[in-house]
């Protein structure tokens, strides 16, 4: 039984740590200043300047030459920051690897 306590123990704490770092994932930094879900289009404008592309409430900023970032908006303000490919950067493995 004692061992059924510190398995629930370790599956809570993974659980939490998990949850964590979700909600960390969902926050970006533009010169220097962070840019998080809740805060509004003008403050994204202000701290990242205009996106390399938007497309309706989707607003796509280029972090390097692999990388970007998708800010998703709803009711004028960020609902979610993921990652994303920038156009033309290839993730499938080359054809000819042995």
């Amino acid at each position: 039984m004692k061992n059924h306590s510190l398995l629930w123990s370790v599956m809570s704490f993974m659980l939490v740590l998990t949850a964590a770092t979700s909600a960390n994932a969902d926050s970006m930094e533009c010169n220097g200043n962070l840019v998080s879900s809740g805060d509004s289009q003008a403050t994204v404008l202000q701290n990242c300047g205009e996106p390399t592309s938007r497309n309706g409430d989707q607003w796509t900023y280029q972090i390097d030459d692999t990388l970007s970032k998708i800010v998703t908006f709803g009711g004028g303000v960020v609902l979610t920051i993921t990652d994303g490919n920038f156009p033309g950067f290839q993730t499938t493995p080359f054809e000819n690897e042995p």
